[in-house]
């Protein structure tokens, strides 16, 4: 029996999140515009998961779709094995508990006309029904969680700068002691230095309270320093799935080795490659319904790509949607050793 994409992930005893087949629209008839179309991945108990790709390729819609803030075309999102595609308003306050978020901008997630100490004990109260010394107390030990000192529970926003509001608002997710965060970019806003402390700050939390991450970026190298397995994204679908060592160190599909040309290093010679490779990458063109929807800009780019749309193909620990890799494709380069289609 031929597997599922799900199948072919690496299983953990306990998946938190379960994304099957996942398609969000905007719009109706010919204005409408497909955001989302038909993901599938998975998160496990204490794993993270990078999602990467441009801008407008899908990933914070994911995120969206997830939280319950975006309503799904199609698809399923089951959080610890429950259906919450389409959770009501009112029950979705039982989830929020153990599904929590960070938020790319630091500066406009705080409300500036609450406290620290307000800003975090609303959940508190709400979710795990402390009572206010209860609560004061909790507030201290989030500050001192995410580096910040005690007197910063009765200041506002205004007084901190964006690493410290990136780490109040992780505060704020700590709060009602979640199993899955999503950060939705959380550092791309923030300068390197306070990114790198930050970024160990989100690694050091999950090592001690097991955490799991849906982690939304497009810098490869901070997805490939904090998860365990990335999905690369580009139109909405999935171009290349696998360990976040070997999709980043050694990618298969031609848009994620055009990312990974993408990102700055630090040797000058190595560099000078990377650039004279991107220059091969032609602009975006019109792909027909059905093809590959990275057809117009990949190098290898054939008949097939433009008319068909990729069978999801398993090449070693990774899964990826490309002619290149599908032997009886009809792509002139297919390569074979491939282990089987999913």
């Amino acid at each position: 029996m031929t597997p599922t994409p799900e199948e072919v992930q690496p299983r953990t005893d306990a998946r938190l999140l379960e994304i099957d087949h996942l398609r969000v629209s905007y719009g109706r008839r010919r204005r409408a515009h497909t955001a989302v179309d038909d993901v599938t991945l998975n998160v496990g108990a204490g794993e993270a998961v990078g999602l990467v790709g441009e801008s407008g390729s899908g990933k914070s819609t994911i995120g969206r779709a997830v939280l319950g803030l975006t309503a799904p075309s199609s698809g399923r999102i089951r959080f610890e094995g429950a259906d919450v595609t389409s959770v009501p308003a009112e029950r979705r306050g039982a989830l929020t508990a153990d599904l929590q978020v960070v938020f790319q901008d630091p500066y406009g997630s705080l409300n500036p006309a609450r406290t620290i100490s307000q800003t975090l004990t609303e959940p508190l109260l709400t979710h795990r029904a402390m009572t206010a010394e209860q609560a004061r107390a909790r507030v201290q030990s989030l500050l001192g969680q995410v580096g910040l000192p005690a007197d910063a529970a009765n200041r506002y926003p205004a007084a901190f700068s964006g690493g410290q509001r990136q780490r109040i608002a992780i505060a704020r997710a700590l709060a009602s002691d979640p199993k899955l965060v999503i950060c939705d970019e959380p550092v791309s806003a923030l300068d390197l230095s306070t990114q790198a402390q930050i970024l160990n700050l989100l690694a050091d939390l999950r090592a001690d309270l097991g955490l799991a991450y849906l982690f939304i970026g497009h810098n490869l190298a901070v997805v490939r320093n904090l998860c365990d397995r990335v999905v690369v994204l580009y139109c909405g679908q999935v171009m290349e799935t696998g360990p976040a060592a070997q999709v980043t160190g050694h990618p298969l599909h031609p848009y994620t080795a055009a990312l990974v040309a993408a990102a700055p290093v630090a040797d000058v010679a190595a560099q000078r490659e990377r650039r004279l490779a991107r220059v091969t990458v032609a602009e975006p063109l019109t792909v027909p319904p059905g093809g590959c929807p990275f057809a117009g800009r990949c190098p290898h780019a054939e008949d097939i790509c433009r008319q068909q749309r990729p069978p999801r193909v398993k090449v070693g620990e990774s899964v990826v949607a490309c002619h290149l890799f599908a032997p009886d494709s009809g792509h002139s380069q297919a390569s074979g050793g491939v282990d089987e289609r999913v």
